[in-house]
């Protein structure tokens, strides 16, 4: 009979110690998901900020085309329509009035 209580004592000491390390293994994966969650987290929130960052440079191209465009329909609503050209024509194009001479400032530059 002693030694089936001795048998009897090692099953628990053996069952504890298989207790414990699931325990130990339990609260290490459950530290593992919560480093996942936390690394996603901190990835998502860094995404996040960039496509906050895109969308506010977006939005200022929208309102700075909107700017733009609203002076154009001033200027053909004034009637100015001719200068507006006559401009652009000067500005972007390079072009002059026939016999018309155009002198550039280089001193601005030195």
């Amino acid at each position: 009979m002693l030694k089936m209580k001795e048998v009897y004592n090692m099953k628990k000491v053996k069952n504890k110690k298989t207790k414990r390390k699931m325990s130990f293994l339990l609260a290490l994966g459950a530290f593992a998901l919560a480093g996942s969650f936390a690394i996603t987290l901190i990835q998502l929130q860094i995404q996040i900020s960039d496509k906050k960052d895109v969308l506010a440079q977006a939005q200022a191209q929208y309102n700075e085309k909107v700017a733009e465009n609203n002076e154009l329909e001033r200027l053909i609503e004034d009637g100015s329509e001719d200068e507006f050209m006559e401009r652009i024509a000067r500005e972007r194009l390079g072009y002059v009035k026939p016999g018309e001479k155009v002198y550039y400032d280089i001193s601005y530059g030195s």
